[in-house]
């Protein structure tokens, strides 16, 4: 046994050598890792410190800012919207004045491109262009809104310019087919859809009325339209007043009625070489709406018109050389087929230009189509036929005018 000894204990210096430095080696990769584990949640929390800190300087840079009155507002070019809208049409001339036809063409009606800011609070600019089709022919480039509008109190607007007029705009945005046939007013030629003036308003929806029931519009207008100058000689302007009340609007149903009146002044505007007028039309015209909604279902309206025009008046005496009075009436009917997707439409005007005239002479329009609802708000496709002819004191029809169409509402 003391022979082997020396190399026993030679073998035990060499194990403990050998575990010694093993659990120095051990220590020392323990260590590292903790080192690198502790560096790996060091780098996050770095990071969250300095988003931190970036966010306390943000707030203390707003709360300056705010300390001086000053806000992060956006650039008045980020407050402006642009959008365009156009009307495309085919039509088939089936009947032309009861003989037959047999012409067709593809027309581009209309075209709107409209600038609307909001600069600041409460203030609102507009500017619309309208290119249109003309009976010549050939198209028109006319400016159709350019105004100014700025909110004077809750739901009351003041606006400035080249606007809507009281009536025609207001059935429109009830109508809402305006690509497929003007409203009554406006289809005729009575009233135009714009004017320069100034005007007090609201707006129509449910949150823009007068303790969510009263709508109006009351101003001030040329009366030339927006096609055209108002001639020099025109003294006078035509006021104009509108005045609806929607006692029914919730989740089902809509229900409401308005009237309008305007007073025009000189529609004739011709002089003498003294500069007097020699043609001093005077003309009142009365306009109103009846309109039911079932929402999702089925939407019905009435609108009427009567109007009186009083030629070569004297503003002195009051008389005049002829009175003319008209009346019109429109009745509407759509149904939501499939509710946001198709629609059926029917609508059938009756005008009489001269109540007075003997024989009397009535026109009358009765159209029907299907819009389909590509897009709900950008792309409307409706084939329609519309079938138009006068009457004369109620007898036959004559000049009947029949043709198939598709019209197109397009915009962005």
């Amino acid at each position: 046994m003391r022979k082997y000894s020396k190399y026993l204990n030679i073998l035990a210096i060499t194990l403990i050598f050998i575990f010694t430095c093993s659990t120095i080696s051990i220590s020392k990769v323990s260590a590292q890792d903790a080192k690198e584990g502790m560096d790996a949640k060091t780098e996050p929390t770095k990071a969250l410190d300095t988003a931190n800190a970036a966010d306390n300087k943000k707030d203390e840079k707003a709360t300056d800012n705010k300390k001086d009155g000053k806000k992060d507002e956006k650039k008045w070019y980020d407050k402006t919207e642009i959008s365009a809208e156009t009307f495309l049409h085919y039509g088939f001339k089936a009947m032309v004045n009861g003989e037959k036809g047999n012409s067709n063409d593809f027309n581009v009606d209309r075209v709107y491109l409209n600038f609307k800011s909001k600069p600041v609070d409460k203030l609102s600019i507009r500017v619309t262009s309208d290119v249109e089709t003309s009976g010549d022919d050939y198209r028109e480039l006319y400016l159709k809104y350019a105004y100014a509008s700025y909110t004077v109190a809750n739901n009351i607007n003041a606006t400035f310019g080249l606007q809507a007029t009281h009536w025609v705009g207001y059935v429109d945005g009830f109508w809402g087919y305006r690509f497929f046939m003007k409203s009554l007013t406006d289809n005729t030629g009575v009233q135009s859809s714009a004017d320069v003036g100034f005007s007090i308003s609201t707006g129509t929806k449910k949150s823009e009325r007068i303790a969510d029931i009263l709508d109006l519009w009351v101003g001030i207008i040329n009366g030339a339209g927006y096609k055209k100058f108002e001639a020099s000689t025109k003294s006078l302007k035509n006021p104009a007043v509108r005045v609806g009340v929607t006692p029914i609007d919730n989740d089902q149903m809509v229900m409401g009625i308005a009237v309008g009146y305007m007073y025009d002044f000189n529609k004739g505007e011709d002089t003498d070489f003294d500069g007097n007028d020699t043609d001093n039309n005077i003309e009142h015209i009365v306009t109103g709406l009846l309109r039911f909604e079932m929402k999702k279902l089925f939407y019905f309206h009435v609108e009427g018109m009567y109007g009186q025009l009083d030629k070569d008046t004297d503003t002195d005496t009051g008389n005049n050389d002829k009175t003319t009075k008209y009346m019109g009436i429109s009745v509407v009917g759509i149904f939501n087929a499939v509710p946001d997707l198709l629609d059926v439409v029917g609508r059938f005007d009756m005008y009489n230009p001269d109540l007075d005239a003997d024989p009397k002479k009535t026109y009358m329009t009765a159209v029907g189509g299907i819009n389909y609802k590509v897009d709900k708000k950008m792309l409307w496709v409706m084939p329609n036929v519309k079938c138009s002819w006068e009457s004369v004191d109620k007898q036959d029809k004559k000049n009947t005018n029949l043709s198939i169409n598709l019209d197109v509402q397009a915009k962005f």
